[in-house]
Protein backbone atom coordinates (compact mmCIF):
# COMPACT_ATOMS: atom_id res chain seq x y z
CA UNK A 1 0.00 0.00 0.00
CA UNK A 2 2.59 2.68 0.71
CA UNK A 3 4.72 1.45 -2.39
CA UNK A 4 1.68 1.77 -4.72
CA UNK A 5 1.35 5.54 -2.92
CA UNK A 6 4.74 6.35 -3.83
CA UNK A 7 4.97 5.39 -7.23
CA UNK A 8 1.61 8.03 -8.14
CA UNK A 9 3.52 11.14 -7.70
CA UNK A 10 6.36 9.49 -10.23
CA UNK A 11 4.21 8.59 -12.86
CA UNK A 12 2.33 11.91 -12.63
CA UNK A 13 5.74 13.29 -13.23
CA UNK A 14 7.16 11.27 -15.95
CA UNK A 15 3.39 11.69 -18.02
CA UNK A 16 4.14 15.42 -17.74
CA UNK A 17 7.53 15.08 -18.98
CA UNK A 18 6.06 13.06 -22.09
CA UNK A 19 3.41 15.88 -22.52
CA UNK A 20 6.51 18.39 -22.81
CA UNK A 21 8.31 16.32 -25.32
CA UNK A 22 5.67 15.37 -27.13
CA UNK A 23 4.53 19.26 -27.60
CA UNK A 24 8.26 20.67 -27.58
CA UNK A 25 9.13 20.14 -31.51
CA UNK A 26 5.86 21.62 -32.55
CA UNK A 27 6.21 24.88 -30.46
CA UNK A 28 9.59 25.38 -30.96
CA UNK A 29 9.36 25.06 -34.67
CA UNK A 30 6.60 27.53 -34.55
CA UNK A 31 8.37 30.49 -32.61
CA UNK A 32 11.80 30.17 -34.85
CA UNK A 33 9.48 30.35 -38.18
CA UNK A 34 8.16 33.90 -36.81
CA UNK A 35 11.17 35.40 -35.94
CA UNK A 36 12.68 38.76 -36.94
CA UNK A 37 16.00 40.52 -36.69
CA UNK A 38 15.23 43.64 -34.99
CA UNK A 39 18.33 45.22 -35.93
CA UNK A 40 20.36 45.49 -39.27
CA UNK A 41 24.01 44.59 -39.68
CA UNK A 42 24.71 45.25 -43.26
CA UNK A 43 23.44 46.87 -46.89
CA UNK A 44 25.09 45.20 -49.42
CA UNK A 45 24.81 47.08 -52.94
CA UNK A 46 22.83 45.18 -55.84
CA UNK A 47 23.91 46.43 -58.61
CA UNK A 48 26.84 49.00 -60.14
CA UNK A 49 28.79 46.81 -57.46
CA UNK A 50 32.04 47.67 -57.97
CA UNK A 51 33.98 50.08 -56.12
CA UNK A 52 34.55 52.84 -58.85
CA UNK A 53 33.08 56.11 -60.65
CA UNK A 54 30.70 55.43 -63.00
CA UNK A 55 30.22 57.99 -65.74
CA UNK A 56 26.82 58.97 -66.93
CA UNK A 57 25.07 61.31 -69.34
CA UNK A 58 23.72 64.64 -68.11
CA UNK A 59 19.40 63.74 -68.20
CA UNK A 60 19.96 59.82 -67.92
CA UNK A 61 18.28 57.62 -65.03
CA UNK A 62 19.67 54.52 -63.07
CA UNK A 63 18.24 52.18 -60.99
CA UNK A 64 20.19 51.06 -57.69
CA UNK A 65 19.24 48.23 -56.01
CA UNK A 66 20.86 47.03 -52.43
CA UNK A 67 20.06 43.96 -49.63
CA UNK A 68 19.81 44.15 -45.88
CA UNK A 69 21.75 41.71 -43.82
CA UNK A 70 19.91 39.48 -42.31
CA UNK A 71 17.34 39.03 -44.47
CA UNK A 72 14.28 39.33 -42.32
CA UNK A 73 14.06 41.94 -40.53
CA UNK A 74 11.19 44.03 -38.70
CA UNK A 75 9.47 46.82 -40.40
CA UNK A 76 11.43 49.10 -38.07
CA UNK A 77 14.84 47.70 -39.12
CA UNK A 78 14.10 47.79 -42.68
CA UNK A 79 13.76 51.57 -43.02
CA UNK A 80 16.75 52.92 -44.56
CA UNK A 81 17.00 56.93 -46.04
CA UNK A 82 18.54 57.84 -49.11
CA UNK A 83 20.88 60.98 -50.40
CA UNK A 84 22.55 62.42 -53.10
CA UNK A 85 26.25 64.97 -52.24
CA UNK A 86 23.99 67.46 -54.50
CA UNK A 87 21.08 67.50 -55.48
CA UNK A 88 21.46 70.07 -58.72
CA UNK A 89 23.68 67.21 -60.21
CA UNK A 90 21.27 64.33 -59.35
CA UNK A 91 17.90 63.21 -57.53
CA UNK A 92 16.55 60.17 -56.17
CA UNK A 93 13.32 59.27 -56.32
CA UNK A 94 10.55 55.94 -56.73
CA UNK A 95 11.77 54.80 -53.31
CA UNK A 96 11.02 51.40 -52.35
CA UNK A 97 11.80 48.61 -50.26
CA UNK A 98 15.59 47.55 -51.66
CA UNK A 99 15.19 50.23 -54.75
CA UNK A 100 15.54 53.48 -55.67
CA UNK A 101 15.73 55.53 -59.00
CA UNK A 102 18.36 58.45 -59.85
CA UNK A 103 18.54 60.99 -62.24
CA UNK A 104 21.37 63.27 -63.36
CA UNK A 105 20.72 66.97 -64.31
CA UNK A 106 23.96 68.62 -64.70
CA UNK A 107 27.60 67.78 -65.66
CA UNK A 108 29.77 66.96 -62.11
CA UNK A 109 31.01 63.97 -59.88
CA UNK A 110 28.03 63.38 -56.96
CA UNK A 111 27.76 60.48 -54.27
CA UNK A 112 24.62 58.63 -53.74
CA UNK A 113 24.19 56.90 -49.87
CA UNK A 114 21.44 54.79 -48.50
CA UNK A 115 21.93 54.60 -44.64
CA UNK A 116 19.74 52.46 -41.91
CA UNK A 117 17.78 54.94 -39.83
CA UNK A 118 18.02 52.89 -37.15
CA UNK A 119 22.21 52.24 -37.79
CA UNK A 120 23.61 55.58 -39.23
CA UNK A 121 27.02 53.63 -39.40
CA UNK A 122 25.31 50.71 -41.53
CA UNK A 123 25.08 52.39 -45.22
CA UNK A 124 26.34 51.95 -48.74
CA UNK A 125 27.29 54.44 -51.58
CA UNK A 126 27.87 54.45 -55.09
CA UNK A 127 29.72 57.19 -57.09
CA UNK A 128 28.89 59.25 -60.35
CA UNK A 129 29.96 61.52 -62.87
CA UNK A 130 27.67 62.98 -65.11
CA UNK A 131 28.67 64.43 -68.11
CA UNK A 132 27.64 66.19 -70.64
CA UNK A 133 27.71 64.98 -74.85
CA UNK A 134 28.80 67.49 -77.24
CA UNK A 135 26.23 68.16 -80.11
CA UNK A 136 28.05 69.53 -82.62
CA UNK A 137 30.88 71.57 -83.93
CA UNK A 138 30.87 74.15 -86.51
CA UNK A 139 33.37 76.34 -88.33
CA UNK A 140 33.55 79.92 -89.16
CA UNK A 141 35.94 82.68 -89.97
CA UNK A 142 36.73 86.22 -88.33
CA UNK A 143 34.69 87.83 -90.95
CA UNK A 144 31.09 86.93 -89.64
CA UNK A 145 29.45 87.20 -93.51
CA UNK A 146 31.74 84.60 -94.56
CA UNK A 147 30.29 81.64 -95.33
CA UNK A 148 33.02 78.42 -94.86
CA UNK A 149 30.78 76.25 -97.16
CA UNK A 150 30.56 78.77 -100.39
CA UNK A 151 34.56 79.71 -99.66
CA UNK A 152 37.36 79.66 -97.80
CA UNK A 153 41.13 81.25 -98.81
CA UNK A 154 44.60 81.04 -97.60
CA UNK A 155 45.00 82.76 -94.97
CA UNK A 156 41.54 83.22 -93.34
CA UNK A 157 41.62 82.34 -90.09
CA UNK A 158 39.02 79.37 -89.09
CA UNK A 159 37.63 79.00 -85.72
CA UNK A 160 36.45 76.21 -84.37
CA UNK A 161 33.21 76.12 -81.83
CA UNK A 162 31.98 74.10 -80.18
CA UNK A 163 28.47 73.11 -78.70
CA UNK A 164 27.72 73.59 -75.43
CA UNK A 165 29.56 76.57 -75.27
CA UNK A 166 31.29 75.94 -72.12
CA UNK A 167 32.60 72.44 -73.05
CA UNK A 168 36.04 71.48 -72.60
CA UNK A 169 37.56 69.74 -75.53
CA UNK A 170 40.60 68.54 -77.75
CA UNK A 171 40.55 69.42 -81.05
CA UNK A 172 42.29 67.79 -84.71
CA UNK A 173 41.75 69.38 -87.66
CA UNK A 174 41.86 67.45 -91.53
CA UNK A 175 42.20 68.30 -95.56
CA UNK A 176 40.32 65.98 -96.89
CA UNK A 177 40.20 63.82 -94.17
CA UNK A 178 43.88 63.59 -93.25
CA UNK A 179 44.89 64.74 -90.25
CA UNK A 180 46.92 68.33 -90.49
CA UNK A 181 50.32 67.53 -88.56
CA UNK A 182 50.53 70.13 -85.17
CA UNK A 183 46.79 71.28 -85.97
CA UNK A 184 45.23 71.00 -82.57
CA UNK A 185 43.86 74.72 -81.49
CA UNK A 186 40.03 76.02 -81.79
CA UNK A 187 41.60 78.06 -84.93
CA UNK A 188 43.60 76.97 -88.00
CA UNK A 189 44.87 78.73 -91.35
CA UNK A 190 45.14 77.41 -94.12
CA UNK A 191 48.30 76.92 -95.91
CA UNK A 192 49.28 76.69 -99.04
CA UNK A 193 49.36 72.91 -98.91
CA UNK A 194 45.71 72.90 -98.38
CA UNK A 195 44.83 74.86 -101.06
CA UNK A 196 42.22 72.54 -103.32
CA UNK A 197 41.31 70.43 -100.11
CA UNK A 198 38.08 70.76 -97.85
CA UNK A 199 38.97 70.88 -93.90
CA UNK A 200 36.66 69.89 -91.25
CA UNK A 201 37.86 69.83 -87.71
CA UNK A 202 36.86 66.85 -84.93
CA UNK A 203 36.73 67.91 -81.11
CA UNK A 204 36.62 65.53 -78.64
CA UNK A 205 34.98 65.88 -74.95
CA UNK A 206 37.41 65.75 -72.60
CA UNK A 207 36.86 66.86 -68.39
CA UNK A 208 32.97 66.48 -67.65
CA UNK A 209 32.32 66.42 -71.69
CA UNK A 210 32.19 63.08 -73.74
CA UNK A 211 31.67 62.74 -77.41
CA UNK A 212 33.19 63.20 -80.55
CA UNK A 213 31.76 65.53 -83.24
CA UNK A 214 32.91 66.45 -86.61
CA UNK A 215 32.27 69.75 -88.43
CA UNK A 216 30.86 70.04 -91.74
CA UNK A 217 33.27 70.32 -94.04
CA UNK A 218 34.35 73.95 -95.91
CA UNK A 219 34.86 74.67 -98.82
CA UNK A 220 37.74 73.55 -100.85
CA UNK A 221 40.36 76.46 -100.29
CA UNK A 222 41.70 78.93 -102.24
CA UNK A 223 44.14 81.70 -103.09
CA UNK A 224 41.01 83.95 -104.83
CA UNK A 225 38.73 86.18 -102.97
CA UNK A 226 35.38 85.55 -101.49
CA UNK A 227 33.40 88.13 -103.95
CA UNK A 228 29.96 89.02 -102.19
CA UNK A 229 26.68 89.88 -104.15
CA UNK A 230 25.77 92.57 -102.25
CA UNK A 231 22.69 90.21 -100.21
CA UNK A 232 24.84 88.75 -98.09
CA UNK A 233 25.64 85.47 -99.78
CA UNK A 234 28.47 84.70 -100.25
CA UNK A 235 30.18 82.75 -103.57
CA UNK A 236 33.15 82.65 -105.49
CA UNK A 237 33.86 83.71 -109.14
CA UNK A 238 35.75 80.48 -110.20
CA UNK A 239 35.70 81.76 -114.28
CA UNK A 240 37.04 85.13 -113.79
CA UNK A 241 36.68 87.39 -117.31
CA UNK A 242 40.15 88.02 -116.79
CA UNK A 243 43.60 86.29 -115.37
CA UNK A 244 45.96 88.59 -113.76
CA UNK A 245 49.06 88.16 -115.43
CA UNK A 246 52.49 87.27 -113.79
CA UNK A 247 53.41 89.51 -110.39
CA UNK A 248 56.73 91.01 -110.81
CA UNK A 249 58.46 92.69 -107.53
CA UNK A 250 61.15 95.38 -107.73
CA UNK A 251 63.50 96.03 -105.48
CA UNK A 252 65.10 99.54 -106.46
CA UNK A 253 67.35 98.91 -102.79
CA UNK A 254 69.55 95.89 -104.14
CA UNK A 255 70.74 98.13 -106.57
CA UNK A 256 72.11 100.22 -104.63
CA UNK A 257 73.75 97.07 -102.49
CA UNK A 258 75.14 95.94 -105.55
CA UNK A 259 78.77 96.25 -106.10
CA UNK A 260 81.61 94.63 -108.42
CA UNK A 261 84.32 94.16 -105.67
CA UNK A 262 82.02 91.74 -103.87
CA UNK A 263 82.29 87.61 -104.03
CA UNK A 264 80.05 86.18 -105.69
CA UNK A 265 78.00 84.94 -102.65
CA UNK A 266 77.53 88.30 -101.37
CA UNK A 267 76.61 90.07 -104.86
CA UNK A 268 73.64 87.24 -104.51
CA UNK A 269 72.89 87.95 -101.50
CA UNK A 270 73.27 92.09 -101.88
CA UNK A 271 70.41 91.31 -104.40
CA UNK A 272 67.97 89.79 -102.36
CA UNK A 273 65.54 90.84 -99.98
CA UNK A 274 66.34 92.65 -96.81
CA UNK A 275 64.85 94.43 -93.73
CA UNK A 276 64.02 97.73 -94.24
CA UNK A 277 64.10 97.57 -98.30
CA UNK A 278 60.68 98.89 -100.26
CA UNK A 279 59.62 97.08 -102.76
CA UNK A 280 57.20 97.96 -106.05
CA UNK A 281 54.71 95.13 -107.17
CA UNK A 282 53.04 95.15 -110.59
CA UNK A 283 51.31 93.16 -113.31
CA UNK A 284 52.29 93.83 -116.83
CA UNK A 285 48.81 95.43 -118.08
CA UNK A 286 46.72 95.81 -115.43
CA UNK A 287 46.14 98.85 -113.33
CA UNK A 288 46.77 98.11 -109.56
CA UNK A 289 43.31 99.60 -109.00
CA UNK A 290 42.13 96.57 -110.27
CA UNK A 291 43.81 93.96 -107.35
CA UNK A 292 44.92 93.88 -103.55
CA UNK A 293 48.00 92.42 -102.68
CA UNK A 294 48.20 90.16 -99.81
CA UNK A 295 52.38 89.26 -98.65
CA UNK A 296 52.60 85.64 -97.17
CA UNK A 297 55.74 84.24 -94.95
CA UNK A 298 56.48 80.36 -95.21
CA UNK A 299 56.32 78.60 -91.60
CA UNK A 300 58.74 75.56 -90.90
CA UNK A 301 54.98 73.76 -90.34
CA UNK A 302 54.02 74.13 -93.69
CA UNK A 303 51.74 76.81 -92.95
CA UNK A 304 51.93 80.14 -94.80
CA UNK A 305 51.82 83.48 -92.30
CA UNK A 306 49.77 86.07 -93.63
CA UNK A 307 51.80 89.32 -93.09
CA UNK A 308 49.63 91.54 -91.65
CA UNK A 309 52.79 94.84 -91.26
CA UNK A 310 53.69 94.90 -94.67
CA UNK A 311 53.05 98.52 -94.42
CA UNK A 312 52.36 100.30 -97.70
CA UNK A 313 52.10 103.81 -99.03
CA UNK A 314 51.73 104.79 -102.90
CA UNK A 315 51.68 101.41 -103.90
CA UNK A 316 55.06 100.87 -102.35
CA UNK A 317 55.48 97.96 -99.36
CA UNK A 318 58.72 98.17 -96.77
CA UNK A 319 59.38 95.34 -95.06
CA UNK A 320 59.09 95.46 -91.63
CA UNK A 321 61.67 94.68 -88.94
CA UNK A 322 59.13 92.43 -87.53
CA UNK A 323 56.22 89.98 -89.00
CA UNK A 324 54.21 89.94 -85.84
CA UNK A 325 55.66 86.36 -85.12
CA UNK A 326 57.81 85.84 -82.04
CA UNK A 327 59.09 82.24 -84.11
CA UNK A 328 60.76 84.39 -87.15
CA UNK A 329 64.11 84.82 -87.12
CA UNK A 330 65.83 87.69 -88.97
CA UNK A 331 63.01 87.09 -91.48
CA UNK A 332 61.37 84.08 -93.77
CA UNK A 333 60.80 83.78 -97.26
CA UNK A 334 58.23 85.86 -98.53
CA UNK A 335 55.68 86.21 -101.19
CA UNK A 336 53.17 88.43 -102.49
CA UNK A 337 49.34 87.60 -103.81
CA UNK A 338 47.56 89.37 -106.52
CA UNK A 339 43.97 89.03 -106.13
CA UNK A 340 41.51 90.89 -108.49
CA UNK A 341 39.15 92.89 -106.66
CA UNK A 342 35.38 91.91 -106.98
CA UNK A 343 32.98 94.02 -109.45
CA UNK A 344 36.46 94.19 -111.77
CA UNK A 345 36.92 91.92 -114.96
CA UNK A 346 39.70 90.06 -112.99
CA UNK A 347 37.77 88.99 -109.90
CA UNK A 348 38.65 85.40 -108.56
CA UNK A 349 42.36 85.48 -110.52
CA UNK A 350 45.52 85.35 -108.58
CA UNK A 351 48.99 85.93 -109.41
CA UNK A 352 52.11 84.61 -107.06
CA UNK A 353 54.91 86.31 -107.38
CA UNK A 354 58.94 84.27 -106.92
CA UNK A 355 59.63 83.42 -103.75
CA UNK A 356 62.65 85.23 -101.87
CA UNK A 357 64.65 85.16 -98.67
CA UNK A 358 64.96 87.74 -96.46
CA UNK A 359 68.12 89.27 -94.45
CA UNK A 360 68.71 91.74 -91.63
CA UNK A 361 70.10 94.62 -93.33
CA UNK A 362 73.32 94.04 -95.38
CA UNK A 363 76.36 93.61 -93.50
CA UNK A 364 79.63 93.82 -95.59
CA UNK A 365 82.81 94.56 -93.69
CA UNK A 366 86.32 95.58 -95.97
CA UNK A 367 89.00 95.15 -93.14
CA UNK A 368 87.54 96.89 -90.73
CA UNK A 369 89.82 97.79 -88.48
CA UNK A 370 87.63 97.57 -85.04
CA UNK A 371 88.20 93.58 -85.87
CA UNK A 372 91.59 93.62 -85.84
CA UNK A 373 93.36 91.50 -82.29
CA UNK A 374 97.00 91.87 -82.12
CA UNK A 375 97.05 87.91 -83.75
CA UNK A 376 95.19 88.55 -86.89
CA UNK A 377 91.39 89.37 -87.59
CA UNK A 378 88.27 88.97 -85.35
CA UNK A 379 84.79 88.69 -87.64
CA UNK A 380 82.53 89.16 -85.44
CA UNK A 381 78.34 89.36 -86.32
CA UNK A 382 77.01 92.60 -85.78
CA UNK A 383 76.01 93.82 -82.62
CA UNK A 384 72.68 94.36 -83.73
CA UNK A 385 72.36 91.35 -85.10
CA UNK A 386 73.25 89.74 -81.24
CA UNK A 387 70.91 91.52 -79.86
CA UNK A 388 68.29 90.92 -82.09
CA UNK A 389 69.27 86.80 -81.17
CA UNK A 390 69.01 87.51 -77.34
CA UNK A 391 65.83 85.88 -75.60
CA UNK A 392 65.54 83.23 -78.40
CA UNK A 393 67.37 79.96 -77.14
CA UNK A 394 70.39 78.43 -78.68
CA UNK A 395 68.95 75.40 -79.67
CA UNK A 396 66.58 77.96 -81.46
CA UNK A 397 69.28 78.98 -84.51
CA UNK A 398 72.05 77.06 -86.35
CA UNK A 399 75.47 79.65 -86.82
CA UNK A 400 77.82 78.74 -90.29
CA UNK A 401 80.79 80.02 -91.53
CA UNK A 402 81.28 79.99 -95.19
CA UNK A 403 84.67 80.69 -97.15
CA UNK A 404 83.28 81.81 -100.34
CA UNK A 405 85.55 81.38 -103.76
CA UNK A 406 85.30 83.54 -106.65
CA UNK A 407 88.28 82.21 -108.65
CA UNK A 408 86.74 78.92 -109.34
CA UNK A 409 84.57 78.73 -112.26
CA UNK A 410 81.24 79.59 -110.36
CA UNK A 411 81.14 80.38 -106.86
CA UNK A 412 82.79 77.24 -104.08
CA UNK A 413 81.70 77.40 -101.02
CA UNK A 414 83.56 75.74 -97.93
CA UNK A 415 82.76 75.69 -94.14
CA UNK A 416 85.29 77.23 -91.88
CA UNK A 417 85.50 76.71 -87.53
CA UNK A 418 84.24 79.33 -85.31
CA UNK A 419 85.42 80.31 -82.20
CA UNK A 420 84.08 77.10 -80.00
CA UNK A 421 83.30 79.42 -77.26
CA UNK A 422 81.24 81.75 -79.28
CA UNK A 423 80.09 80.87 -82.50
CA UNK A 424 79.31 84.21 -83.55
CA UNK A 425 82.85 85.39 -84.32
CA UNK A 426 85.50 84.12 -86.74
CA UNK A 427 88.97 84.40 -85.54
CA UNK A 428 91.71 84.58 -88.73
CA UNK A 429 95.32 84.67 -88.55
CA UNK A 430 97.69 87.66 -90.14
CA UNK A 431 100.58 85.69 -92.53
CA UNK A 432 102.35 86.80 -95.27
CA UNK A 433 99.89 90.02 -95.98
CA UNK A 434 97.10 87.80 -95.51
CA UNK A 435 94.81 86.94 -93.44
CA UNK A 436 93.82 83.13 -92.80
CA UNK A 437 91.64 80.87 -91.68
CA UNK A 438 92.31 78.53 -88.46
CA UNK A 439 91.70 76.18 -91.55
CA UNK A 440 94.84 77.54 -93.26
CA UNK A 441 92.60 78.55 -96.10
CA UNK A 442 94.08 82.58 -97.79
CA UNK A 443 91.82 85.21 -97.89
CA UNK A 444 92.28 87.89 -100.09
CA UNK A 445 90.19 89.72 -102.77
CA UNK A 446 89.85 86.99 -104.74
CA UNK A 447 87.78 85.19 -101.19
CA UNK A 448 85.18 86.28 -99.17
CA UNK A 449 83.53 84.88 -96.09
CA UNK A 450 80.12 84.63 -95.16
CA UNK A 451 78.02 84.14 -92.43
CA UNK A 452 74.26 82.24 -91.79
CA UNK A 453 72.16 82.00 -89.15
CA UNK A 454 69.30 79.55 -89.77
CA UNK A 455 66.21 79.44 -87.47
CA UNK A 456 66.04 75.61 -85.93
CA UNK A 457 63.87 73.79 -83.43
CA UNK A 458 60.37 75.89 -84.17
CA UNK A 459 61.98 78.97 -85.18
CA UNK A 460 62.46 80.34 -88.76
CA UNK A 461 64.26 82.59 -90.95
CA UNK A 462 67.77 83.36 -91.91
CA UNK A 463 70.38 86.07 -90.94
CA UNK A 464 73.24 86.29 -93.30
CA UNK A 465 76.13 88.53 -93.99
CA UNK A 466 79.88 89.16 -95.76
CA UNK A 467 83.18 89.49 -95.20
CA UNK A 468 85.24 90.56 -98.43
CA UNK A 469 88.27 92.13 -99.31
CA UNK A 470 89.93 91.46 -96.25
CA UNK A 471 93.50 91.34 -96.98
CA UNK A 472 95.57 93.93 -95.19
CA UNK A 473 98.17 94.93 -97.62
Amino acid sequence: MNVRKGIRPLLAAALAALLVIAFLPAAGYTSLAAYKASKVTKITKANYKKNKNYTKPVGAAVTLKYKLSPSRLTSKAKKVTWKASDNNIASISNIKNGIAQVTFHAVGSVKITVKSKQNSKVKAAWKFTAVQQLTGVTVTTKDTAQDVSKSVRMGDTLIASVQPADATVSYQWYADGTAIKNATASHYNPSKANVGKTLTVKATGTGLYAGTVTSAATAAVTRTYAQSTGSGDVTIDQSPEKQIPKLTVTNASADARVDDALSASAKILAAGYYVGDVLTVSCEGVDASSYDVEWYAEMPSGDDLLLTDMTESGGKYTIPTSFGSDKILGAPTIYAVAVGKAGTDYAGSTSVSEEKSVSVKAFSYDGDTNYKTETGLLLKVPEEIVQQLQGIPKDCYRVTWYLEDSTAKGTTRRQLDPDPNNPLQLPLTSGEGYYTSNNNVEVNEYYGITVVITGTNGYTGTIMGSFSKTNNN
